[in-house]
């Protein structure tokens, strides 16, 4: 349960990365709707530290449940309860705030992804998810058809995966930034999900978040080419993604040669965890707080500014729960702890590394994995998979993407990454998107790209 704050304009549920409204919460068991909730003067919070500190002034406060099974977002989401907004003039300085907050609202299921575009929601019960969650659990994706599309006539597929939470609302990429061109009426365009509680999935068969990966390929694209006239073969199945996406592309590309046909991966999360931001998660002592040069860790920046620290961004996460960012990396890569959930990596009052789960992490390190296999890994690589990351990324994602290009010019395959001007979003751009399915309808015509393409 949660009460957001704020002095700005907006919903105060509405968080912010950059500018995040102070929150205060609690965690409720066998709680009934009929028994009034009181957050009192110790009640913790992020940006004020109890409500016992709560500063004079106009303020707008809102109650949120987190009642969603399924959305990592914590105070939004389809199926997320919350109070109407209430203005307030608090006097104290400090002092707890009086106000009476009832939870009478629900998001609607309506904002589970943008109607229309020709877009069509596909779901298939995933058993293997079932038996992870122990609940029912559904894999989605959404469909883009070609225009006048026949029954009879088979089409290759773009999957494409967005960036952290990996939302069904991202799929509004899709008419965006692919449905402008011609190559869009010659190919099926499918955005698969990948948000869960936990964060964004990534596709991985994960300890704590599941077999995705296993689920992904035996479950789900079956299906859809049972429903859809998809080719199936792999070199009619092509992936991209971005961030968080683009790691995840990269990944099955890489862990199922045979299933898919290659990748375009922009801005991926980190590739190498020597370089996990600007963090070497392997170093003796190795702090999640500090970089390789010992000062405060930045975790992203405005051009040459730093606008968030590590340490910051994770005592807000901490302060909201399961489904962040950094907490849906521990989710793919960790051990599942006694308590179900995964071993963090670091201790989040210190920013210590712990190096045992750093080696478990190691198992995900695409950077090792392509050295430890590189005879099996490297025909894949050659005209199958192409990197693209700005110079400039937001989030410090370049570093570890130069010096998985550094290992790759080294061993002749020089031609796999392409470093542009621009930071984390710029480089994601229509004519891009043009070329991403230009390469999709090569491999699966038979004709791979060149090194110029």
């Amino acid at each position: 349960m949660y009460v957001a704050a704020t002095q700005r304009g907006g919903a105060p549920r509405d968080i912010s990365w950059t500018q995040p409204n102070p929150v205060f919460y609690m965690d409720v068991k066998d709680w009934t709707p009929q028994t009034p909730l009181l957050f009192g003067p110790d009640t913790p919070g992020f940006g004020i530290k109890t409500l016992d500190d709560f500063p004079a002034g106009q303020w707008t406060l809102q109650a949120v449940i987190r009642t969603s099974d399924r959305s990592a977002s914590q105070l939004a989401g389809p199926g997320t309860v919350f109070s109407e907004s209430q203005r307030i003039v608090h006097r104290a300085d400090p002092g707890v705030p009086n106000a009476e907050l009832l939870l009478n609202r629900v998001e609607p299921s309506s904002a589970l992804f943008p109607a229309g575009y020709g877009l069509e929601l596909f779901e298939v019960h995933s058993a293997l998810l079932s038996k992870h969650f122990n609940k029912p659990f559904k894999l989605r994706a959404v469909v883009r058809m070609p225009q006048g599309a026949s029954a009879d006539t088979l089409v290759p597929t773009l999957y494409v995966i967005g960036g952290f939470p990996g939302s069904l609302q991202s799929s509004i990429m899709i008419p965006w930034l692919f449905g402008t061109h011609d190559e869009a009426n010659e190919l099926a365009i499918v955005y698969l999900e990948t948000e869960f509680t936990g964060g964004h999935s990534a596709f991985v068969d994960s300890a704590s978040g599941g077999p995705w990966g296993t689920a992904l390929v035996t479950e789900l694209i079956p299906a859809l080419e049972d429903t859809y006239p998809l080719e199936p073969r792999g070199d009619a199945r092509f992936l991209t993604g971005h961030s968080s996406g683009g790691w995840t592309s990269l990944w099955l590309a890489l862990e199922y040669p045979k299933v898919f046909g290659g990748t375009v991966s922009t801005a991926p999360d980190p590739v190498d965890f020597t370089r996990f931001q600007t963090v070497d998660i392997y170093a003796p002592n190795a702090n999640m707080y500090l970089s390789h040069n010992g000062q405060r860790a930045p975790l992203m920046r405005n051009g040459a500014e730093t606008i968030i620290w590590a340490d910051d961004f994770v005592a807000m996460e901490s302060a909201l729960g399961e489904g962040g960012q950094m907490r849906s990396f521990e989710w793919t890569f960790s051990p599942r702890g006694l308590d179900g959930l995964p071993v963090p990596l670091w201790d989040r009052d210190t920013g210590i590394i712990n190096p045992e789960i750093a080696k478990h992490w190691r198992e995900f390190d695409i950077t090792h994995r392509i050295t430890q296999q590189w005879d099996a890994i490297a025909p894949i690589l050659k005209d199958r998979v192409l990197i693209v990351m700005g110079t400039q990324d937001t989030f410090y994602l370049d570093g570890a993407v130069q010096s998985l290009d550094a290992l790759l010019t080294k061993r002749g395959l020089g031609h796999v990454v392409e470093l542009v001007p621009g930071d984390h979003s710029s480089i994601l751009t229509r004519q891009l998107a043009q070329r991403i399915m230009q390469r999709a309808l090569s491999i699966a015509r038979g004709t791979p790209p060149t090194v110029s393409d």
